[in-house]
């Protein structure tokens, strides 16, 4: 066998395996270059944007999937014909509710043919497509037409639909019957509330598993970086919140119990299928707070610049002292001597709070709290020795609340809110 005839007879397998029944929906802006030059690339693009937002939910709420955007022209797939014409008569409900408050929002046509197509992970080929196109170029502003094998498949009378007439397609021997769904005859499906939900495909998900990553990473830091101070500042709560790894030492049960709700947080999000729109808008938001407070943060906290702008002055101080350690396995004493019995070791990095100092000889102690009504000595610096250096053990400082961190989350909540207005809705 030839190696022609080998690739032949592999392609027809392949396209045997791929091939689907499915019903194709297209649809086109009307008169969209006439749009683009009064309004100008800006304004167009806007709008291509904004018609997105409001025709992918729908499509995807009527178990559809979007394929691709054309121009002005997007191309989705159902398995069900019932739903694609739904979703065609949801787009074109809401698209008269938008023109409500703006009649200038431009109108649409949209075309639907069911048929067998080569279905393939990220697009869709086949007679079945190219007819629907054709099908789409029949159509007129605000028309729905639907051909008759897609009206075979669902009945005349679930949708009020009227027989338009015949066309013949490009490179078709036949003509074929068009009909016109009469869609502002139909009962209102969505109304007002097209872009109120997103149903979430295989990209998207991952998506929301990355802003959710995102998002949850930054709530960390900003605990680390000025929540903890804030609700440590107390004695009663220091031993919750200074050291979270301490707390998860000494309290196993809640940490098994934050292990499971994370783990069915993680379910969740592998499992669900659709989510509020404001939701997907607040986690894109949260990804712009991210951006925004480090374009601050970074210049001028981590790399030191000076930008004046009084960003030194205390809003706040914390009460309290806090105490870190710094070297390595350091040891707690019960009293400040260092052959007093040693209560605990802590490791580089632990932050403990502040209660009192006692000055003994050369020694500066620290005493600190440890757990619960536990309270221990440790050494700030180590005084030198014959042959041994002077040695840092720990030290103590208090927290400051900075008009430079105003700034940070200034920036932070600007990122936000351009995240959140500018959130756009990617296919499937």
């Amino acid at each position: 066998m030839s190696s022609q005839k080998r690739l032949f007879r592999n392609i027809q397998k392949y396209i045997k395996v791929t091939e689907k029944e499915v019903t194709i929906l297209f649809t086109d802006v009307v008169e969209s270059s006439s749009y683009w030059d009064s309004r100008g690339d800006v304004m167009g693009r806007l709008m291509i944007d904004f018609l997105n937002r409001l025709i992918f939910p729908l499509i995807q709420k009527n178990n559809g999937r979007v394929i691709k955007t054309i121009g002005d022209s997007v191309m989705a797939s159902f398995k069900s014909p019932q739903n694609a014409v739904r979703a065609s008569i949801a787009i074109q409900q809401a698209l008269r509710h938008e023109r409500q408050a703006d009649p200038k929002i431009p109108k649409i046509c949209i075309a639907i043919h069911s048929g067998r197509a080569v279905v393939e992970k990220g697009d869709i080929y086949g007679d079945t497509v190219n007819v629907a196109s054709r099908i789409e170029n029949k159509a007129r502003a605000n028309e729905i037409l639907i051909s008759a094998r897609t009206i075979r498949k669902i009945g005349q009378k679930i949708f009020p639909v009227v027989k338009k007439g015949k066309f013949k397609p490009k490179g078709k021997r036949n003509p074929m019957t068009l009909y016109k769904c009469n869609w502002q005859d139909a009962v209102e499906i969505l109304p007002g509330k097209g872009h109120s939900v997103q149903t979430l495909g295989k990209r998207q998900k991952w998506e929301l598993f990355g802003t959710t990553l995102i998002n949850a990473a930054m709530l960390v830091f900003l605990y680390f970086r000025y929540l903890r101070y804030f609700l440590s500042d107390s004695e009663a709560l220091a031993i919750l919140f200074l050291n979270p790894k301490q707390f998860v030492l000494n309290y196993p049960f809640y940490t098994y119990v934050l292990l499971l709700l994370l783990a069915g947080c993680l379910f969740l999000i592998s499992r669900i299928k659709r989510m509020p729109m404001a939701l997907s808008r607040t986690l894109s938001g949260g990804v712009g707070f991210v951006i925004g407070f480090f374009l601050f943060f970074i210049p001028t906290v981590w790399l030191n610049i000076d930008v004046k702008l009084k960003s030194d002055q205390v809003i706040y101080a914390s009460h309290h002292l806090f105490v870190e350690i710094v070297d390595t396995q350091t040891a707690v004493y019960e009293q400040p001597a260092t052959k007093a019995p040693v209560i605990r070791t802590v490791a580089r990095g632990m932050l403990l709070l502040l209660m009192d100092v006692r000055y003994r000889g050369d020694w500066v102690w620290n005493k600190v709290l440890i757990d619960k009504d536990l309270y221990g000595w440790v050494p700030r610096i180590q005084p030198p020795r014959m042959g041994v250096p002077e040695k840092r053990i720990s030290k103590a400082n208090k927290f400051y609340f900075q008009i430079r961190d105003i700034y940070n989350f200034a920036f932070g909540c600007i990122g936000f809110l351009f995240g959140f207005f500018r959130f756009k809705l990617r296919a499937a």
